[in-house]
């Protein structure tokens, strides 16, 4: 008997290799049966091009990226300070048109998240103006080469930066660090040590400056590196806690697409053409065997056979159409999923963008974990950015003369240091406030989004201090900590505003004065009891 095998284009038996699967090879970052292989061999460059691929096209971790920048420093972020020169340097530095700090501190909480590492490029002008832009981490050393870092380390203190090989398109230049800002004749000496090391026709003339820029080094231009989110500040260069989540996301993606090709070969079909042991399919296999090539081409057997295809049929033929008999799939790949979410540290509902199959207990116990990495987050990004960003740009402000223009012509002046009040000692439960000087940078505050968790903080209120307590302002806690908790952070500012209302508007009768003065009125209007 004569048979001829015919299929649906997509599996074609002369193109089955290239259209078979809709799965990539799996990109084997950590390969496991290696036992010899070392950290150091896996390539740190790689891995964060694909932590930056992952997230532009992965969409469970860039939600879950986009959403604890935006706990971060999102909605309730801001800076601000009560000394009103110091105030109006940081809005000319946030607001300003050029900078956008505005709308870029949380793309900045972005790239920590995906890459580890931020590099800023502080740019100054003879008055003490920055202009502040981001280097792509790729360009900082030679992008092709995993052991060169691009920083120039002190000899003597490999956790000292004091230059930065930045890749342009004219080659490698050499930028100084942010810290020749506030120690420039010790950072001098250091980039002395260094010798040969650093190769002075490398530092560019854009780099360079004369005049009021002695203060600082001798230079306009500097690197600034934040690198500490993992809290290990010995390794050069890093990469996020995503790298450990590419394996499974690269698993997951090709385990869904090998069952959407189950699901596609369900739609498969092979035809079955042959002749029947009958007289009439007897004479039909010779009548075929009698026909050219061109003859049986014409009839379109010979052909892939398509849904609405027309073929000629010889009496005596037989045609039968087979469906793949495939088992039925069970299971799924909810460990996958759950492995690459653990890597991006974030909860299962979060990370999957559904709540199903969650009980309400287990979303509870999900949540701390989170709130309490927000809070890292929050104190690591203001350390950040009060003890390096603002402190280099405040003492260079303050090098150049520290005069700081506003519209309308007003012009400010900051000061070296100015005065906070400490609690030098208590006496009889009373403080002794004495004045002590510190740097503009200690007395600039910070507000950031509230996340909170407590349903009914009363419960664990009564739990803790009994039902008739009188609050925990009566422990000696501070109104502003208490604040932050109801999501008021940056109490002194909100105090301020509101003494601004009231000197505009009149002070508002609230609280027990508020329910006295309604009696009052019900009483005059001969109303006994009051409210009921």
């Amino acid at each position: 008997m004569l048979e001829m095998l015919a299929s649906a284009s997509w599996q074609d038996p002369d193109n089955f290799t290239k259209v078979s699967t809709s799965a990539d090879i799996i990109v084997d970052f950590f390969p496991y049966d290696v036992e010899d292989i070392k950290p150091s061999d896996t390539n740190w460059r790689i891995l964060q091009k694909h932590c930056w691929t992952k997230y532009k096209t992965f969409g469970p971790l860039n939600a879950a990226v986009n959403s604890k920048a935006d706990y971060v420093a999102g909605a309730g972020f801001s800076i601000y300070s009560d000394i009103l020169d110091v105030n109006e340097f940081l809005k000319g530095l946030f607001n300003s048109t050029r900078n956008k700090l505005y709308a870029r501190i949380v793309s900045w909480i972005i790239r920590m998240l995906v890459e580890c590492e931020l590099f800023i490029l502080l740019v100054f002008d003879e008055e003490g103006n920055v202009t502040i832009r981001n280097f792509e981490p790729t360009f900082i050393g030679d992008e092709n080469d995993n052991k060169d870092s691009g920083i120039i380390n002190d000899p003597d203190d490999t956790n000292t930066p004091l230059f930065y090989r930045h890749k342009t398109t004219k080659g490698f230049e050499l930028i100084p660090d942010a810290n020749f800002i506030l120690e420039p004749e010790w950072m001098l000496e250091r980039a002395k040590a260094a010798g040969t090391a650093i190769k002075k026709e490398l530092i560019r003339d854009i780099t360079k400056g004369a005049g009021k820029y002695k203060k600082i080094g001798g230079y306009r231009r500097f690197v600034l590196h934040w690198k500490n989110l993992t809290g290990e500040m010995n390794i050069h260069r890093d990469t996020s806690s995503i790298a450990t989540t590419l394996e499974w996301i690269n698993l997951y993606i090709m385990a869904l697409k090998w069952e959407l090709d189950y699901k596609k070969a369900l739609c498969a079909y092979t035809i079955d053409i042959g002749f029947t042991d009958t007289p009439a399919g007897k004479i039909a296999y010779q009548i075929w065997n009698k026909m050219s090539q061109q003859a049986k081409e014409a009839t379109g057997l010979l052909k892939p056979l398509t849904p609405g295809s027309k073929i000629f049929r010889i009496p005596g033929m037989e045609i039968k159409i087979h469906a793949p008999q495939l088992s039925a799939l069970s299971g799924s790949n909810q460990d996958l999923l759950n492995l690459s979410g653990s890597g991006a540290r974030t909860p299962q509902d979060l990370w999957q963008g559904q709540s199903a199959g969650a009980t309400y207990g287990s979303l509870r116990t999900s949540r701390p974990p989170l709130v309490m990495e927000i809070d890292n987050l929050q104190f690591k990004l203001e350390n950040f950015l009060r003890y390096e960003l603002l402190r280099y740009c405040l003492q260079a402000k303050l090098a150049m003369g520290g005069t700081i223009q506003r519209p309308g012509n007003k012009k400010y002046k900051l000061q070296e240091t100015y005065k906070q009040k400490w609690s030098e000692e208590v006496i009889k439960g009373k403080a002794k406030l004495i004045d002590i000087e510190v740097e503009p940078c200690e007395i600039i505050n910070f507000t950031f989004p509230a996340v909170q968790l407590d349903a009914n903080a009363q419960e664990k209120a009564n739990a803790y201090m009994g039902s008739k307590h009188a609050g925990i302002y009566s422990l000696g806690v501070s109104a502003n900590t208490i604040a932050r908790k109801f999501g008021v952070d940056g109490l002194s500012r909100e105090k301020r505003r509101q003494l601004i209302e009231e000197e505009e508007y009149g002070k508002p009768i609230a609280g027990t004065d508020a329910e006295k003065n309604t009696e009052e009125k019900f009483k005059e209007k001969g109303v006994e009891g009051g409210i009921t």
